[in-house]
């Protein structure tokens, strides 16, 4: 991005006293300027590494940064700390800036490179050396861990400290020379070694590492570690307030240390907030990476990721980030924030500015018999609800053939079913009432499309003595637009996956769930004349908005932002969603368990000593967590389904998963005595996805077509051909074939990104509607990929 391109920022203002701009950083900062600390100023900095992209967590420090500096009339800088020239690309610089100015702010021309500043702390660390508060150590890294002592230890100098000033300073010049290997020699500084504070044993200040540099090349191959680099870069740049997060605290001690002995006064002081750590995302670096490299998610920007590409590319705006950063605060102490606020924040900014717009992701077809062959109308269609002041409409078209969701359809309706069934009436959103008159199935029995009556008098009428069972949205198939709808969800399973038991890995508590490709989908043409930013909400199915990567004209991929209501309101006193059987995850964190079990359940066991007894059956026996023992035992009906079940598919945790995770949530809660299949025939389906007959994805569609039909799931799979491809030479011609197409990304991938595995995947997947298996064609693709 070019940095001539930024918006110029808006004024500085007066300070805010209002309660949202009242916290310890801004309190001190009021201090240091009725003191007159820093004659008036106030300079604060945002210094990333260049080795991986920005994060949510980066956002509440960017906007911690330069949200200060703008409201006291100072300035924020952007400065690289590219002191680390193994893991530092000018790929990461790029994006990190980009990524920023997506917030809204501008570093105008205070844009700073730690390295520019190498020759300067170069000098800083002889002056240091003169001043006999450095020296060389030869201990390696081994040694030198060893001699640093422990908490309740005190460290041992080293048989190096005392060299004289003159040896230090030339064994210090000849490794700015090259003369040394990597590890041969450091330079340390000379603290106490017996400091309660670690860090303050006599830290690191200079390591040997030959190696290129991004920006100097072969210049240098002695570098400068965060610890010395950091504080004085700021007393470089005049900064006042060097404001960073909470794992730094300690460190404090060392930025003083050397503050004071080489800065002028007033020197920059550093002061430390609480990091965000938010529910369902992990936000290591490490971690983060691994998840791309190892193909998890399909890159840095996969929508799912809490990289700010990531969030951008699913279509969160910088104004819901900004009013989440607010939302939370500042504050001192480290916690966690629960997922459900930040989406909340997403859902109030969307709701906004998002037209409602009509798409049917799971279309089945309506013809309506009686309305005249070859007729269409257009109708104008409100963009808005009337509870935002917001003024627009659309054009809809409508003929004699439309779409409308499979689920807002029952042959059998159950009780409670407000939507259309045979010989029931509903209203088509914005247009006619229609009665269904005839189910049309195949010949295996499938209902591949409904035959239907309009009233012509109900466009803007009720009808008149006639009960209407609700109002469900539709397309005209005729002019409807296809696209491909991608479901996106929470990328982990449980609240914090960074806790692991032993034996686990933070991936064990990956969302299988996290992306549901349809790809079937049709949308009113309307979105077509609008930008490809803008954002929508599908009516009763969430917020979308067109994927920026993937989109052609005629050949629309939208992504969902967020579901238009919490989905995992259940499933948070439940257990994860089905995983791999090799690694069992617990359910939840400990302190989130406790104390939410149902009072109503606890008091139906409480009458029902059978049903007390099954609960601690399936704690102690099966080892169930506690929230799916009392879902599965807060009624008879629902134990004796369970336990039918199992007694056809003998795999306790994957049916409790799939009681409490998925049907109930389809069955909205309704008994499970009342759903039109047997519990024998959804344990076969169970065992069919635990088996790898079909994955998730289809046992998910498998199970809302039985609750819908009631039909058994072969029956199902067999109409469908959902059966997974697991036959290398089915698979083998669809991948070489995506290889052939897509060379420029072979070539990154061969040349080391092999992140784009998740791509590669995604492709296959798609071509083969989900069907393929895996962690075959992961094996293929990887097979092939080589070269």
């Amino acid at each position: 991005m070019n940095d001539s391109s930024h918006k110029a920022p808006a004024a500085p203002h007066a300070p805010d006293e209002g309660p949202e701009n009242r916290d310890f950083i801004r309190d001190i900062i009021r201090r240091d300027l009725a003191a007159g600390t820093y004659g008036g100023k106030v300079v604060t900095r945002f210094p990333p590494e260049p080795n991986g992209t920005l994060h949510i967590g980066h956002a509440k420090s960017i906007i911690l940064n330069f949200g200060v500096a703008e409201e006291f009339g100072g300035r924020c800088h952007l400065r690289f700390d590219d002191t680390n020239p193994t893991t530092e690309d000018v790929e990461y610089v790029e994006l990190i800036k980009e990524a920023i100015c997506w917030l809204g702010y501008d570093w105008q021309e205070h844009l700073y490179f730690a390295s520019d500043y190498f020759e300067q702390l170069y000098q800083f660390a002889e002056k240091l050396i003169l001043m006999g508060d450095a020296y060389v150590d030869s201990l390696n890294e081994e040694d030198i861990r060893e001699y640093r002592g422990t908490i309740t230890e005190p460290g041992r100098k080293s048989p190096y400290r005392e060299r004289s000033v003159a040896e230090n300073l030339d064994l210090f010049r000849r490794m700015r020379a090259g003369e040394f290997a990597d590890g041969a020699h450091v330079l340390r500084a000379r603290i106490d070694m017996a400091s309660p504070n670690m860090i303050m044993r006599d830290p690191i200040l200079y390591r040997i590492r030959h190696a290129h540099h991004y920006r100097k090349g072969e210049a240098w191959c002695i570098y400068p570690l965060y610890d010395f680099a950091h504080p004085l870069s700021d007393g470089i740049e005049g900064v006042t307030h060097s404001i960073c997060t909470l794992e730094f605290e300690n460190n404090r001690a060392v930025y003083d240390w050397l503050v004071d002995r080489l800065i002028d006064p007033p020197q920059p002081r550093q002061y430390e907030f609480a990091r965000l750590n938010l529910d369902y995302t992990v936000m290591s670096k490490r971690k983060l990476l691994k998840l791309v490299k190892e193909g998890y998610v399909s890159d840095w920007d996969d929508p799912r990721m809490p990289t700010l590409m990531g969030m951008r590319r699913r279509g969160i705006t910088p104004d819901a980030i900004k009013a989440f950063a607010r939302r939370i605060g500042v504050a001192k102490v480290n916690s966690r924030v629960e997922i459900d606020l930040f989406e909340h924040v997403v859902r109030d900014d969307l709701n906004y500015r998002s037209p409602r717009v009509m798409a049917v992701l799971r279309p089945l077809k309506v013809v309506i018999s009686n309305y005249p062959q070859g007729q269409e109308e257009w109708i104008e269609a409100p963009h808005w609800p009337r509870d935002i002041p917001k003024q627009g409409s659309r054009n809809l078209p409508f003929a004699g053939e439309v779409y409308i969701e499979q689920d807002d359809f029952a042959e059998d309706p159950p009780k409670g079913f407000k939507r259309l069934a045979p010989g029931r009436e509903v209203r088509l959103r914005h247009a006619y009432v229609i009665r269904c008159d005839e189910v049309i199935k195949d010949a295996t029995g499938t209902i591949v499309e409904l035959h239907c009556s309009y009233d012509p008098a109900t466009r803007d009428a009720k009808p008149v003595g006639r009960k209407v069972h609700g109002t469900i949205h539709w397309v005209s198939a005729r002019h409807a637009v296809p696209a491909e709808v991608r479901l996106y969800d929470r990328l982990f399973t449980v609240p914090n996956p960074d806790v692991a038991a032993e034996g686990q890995s933070f991936t064990d508590f990956l969302n299988p769930e996290s992306l549901v490709v349809l790809p079937d989908a049709r949308v009113e043409p309307s979105v077509l004349d609008d930008p490809e930013d803008m954002r929508y909400q599908f009516e009763r199915q969430g917020y979308f908005i067109r994927d920026v990567v993937d989109s052609r004209p005629r050949a629309l991929v939208f992504n969902r932002i967020i579901t238009l209501r919490d989905t995992w309101a259940k499933k948070r006193a439940s257990a994860p969603l089905p995983r791999p059987r090799a690694r069992q995850a617990p359910a939840a964190e400990p302190e989130r368990v406790a104390g939410t079990l149902s009072a109503e359940r606890q008091k139906q066991r409480q009458a029902h000593p059978a049903l007390a007894a099954a609960y601690e059956h399936l704690r102690q026996g099966y080892k169930l967590n506690e929230q799916d023992a009392d879902v599965l035992t807060g009624d008879e009906a629902t134990y004796d389904f369970f336990a039918a079940a199992l007694a056809v598919h003998p795999a306790p945790q994957s049916v409790a998963n799939w009681i409490t995770n998925v049907l109930l949530g389809e069955w909205k809660d309704r008994p499970l005595s009342e759903v039109p299949f047997s519990a024998a025939h959804f344990g076969q389906l169970l065992a069919l996805v635990d088996d790898n007959v079909i994955s998730t994805n289809i046992g998910k569609q498998v199970l809302a077509e039985m609750l819908r039909t009631g039909q058994d799931a072969e029956s199902i799979i067999a109409a469908h051909g959902w059966r997974q491809i697991d036959d290398p030479a089915a698979l083998l011609p669809i991948i070489e074939a995506i290889i052939d197409q897509n060379a420029a990304k072979v070539a990154a991938y061969r040349s080391g990104k092999t992140g784009l595995l998740g791509f590669f995947m995604g492709q296959v997947m798609r071509q083969t509607q989900g069907k393929a298996n895996p962690q075959l064609v992961q094996q293929l693709l990887q097979d092939k990929l080589a070269g």
